[in-house]
């Protein structure tokens, strides 16, 4: 598992059989993870065949979004290095739009949400390729 949230270690510490590599940088408390150049520059030298991620913010006309510039570079490159991406967001934040636009709803392979992101959505996702799921 390559990271650069730090809410991954204790989990981590907790189950020795987890392989963990933190990626370094500059720590941003309000997203508890690690960002800025030398994150984006270490991500640049690894290959992920699924990247895991969620946003703040999720609309079809503005796709995903975030509060930080930070974090939504940091995405984009580790989306960048995947073969899949996997968008991990619940219902909250569909509507929401954040200050930064990461990518658009068509660069994602995934969706896994809660039962109330909206059915008029996920028929509309579907039909531009994106798999939705329903965590239960």
């Amino acid at each position: 598992m390559v990271t650069n949230s730090t809410l991954i270690l204790p989990y981590a510490r907790a189950n020795t059989q987890l392989q963990v590599t933190l990626v370094g940088g500059e720590y941003r408390s309000e997203a508890e993870a690690l960002v800025g150049p030398a994150a984006i520059s270490q991500i640049e030298n690894y290959h992920v065949s699924t990247t895991f991620f969620g946003t703040d913010g999720f609309t079809m006309e503005h796709g995903l979004t975030t509060s930080l510039i930070e974090n939504a570079q940091v995405v984009q490159r580790m989306c960048a290095q995947a073969t899949r991406r996997v968008l991990c967001v619940d219902s909250s934040k569909v509507g929401n739009r954040g200050f930064v636009r990461i990518m658009p709803v068509t660069e994602i392979d995934t969706i896994v949400t809660d039962s109330g992101f909206p059915a008029d959505l996920i028929v509309q996702l579907e039909e531009q390729g994106v798999e939705v799921l329903i965590a239960k």
